[in-house]
């Protein structure tokens, strides 16, 4: 049992690594992406459809990203995708593959 909790973290890590791996590509190894590579990372990656339009992606990126300098950093960028998966009637897991 142990061995299988064990195997289960090593999967959830890696998923997190790869996620993080795809927002430092889009931000050119920022630490923050603006509104722009937002919308860039939605076309790229296939989540634009009639459920999630660049309007939504404007929409959601300004209300979770930072006021101030206007970006989102990983755990923002992380909240607009789930923000999406649901719109798309699926689990983040299925929309971040």
């Amino acid at each position: 049992i142990t061995n299988f909790w064990q195997k289960e973290e090593e999967m959830v890590e890696q998923k997190r690594n790869s996620l993080e791996q795809s927002f430092m590509n889009f931000t050119g190894g920022k630490y923050e992406m603006d509104n722009k590579q937002f919308v860039k990372m939605c076309k790229d990656c296939q989540i634009l459809d009639k459920k999630v339009t660049t309007t939504d992606c404007d929409i959601s990126f300004t209300k979770y990203s930072n006021k101030l300098n206007k970006k989102c950093n990983y755990y923002q960028w992380q909240q607009v995708l789930e923000q999406f998966a649901q719109k798309k009637n699926m689990t983040s897991e299925k929309l971040f593959e």
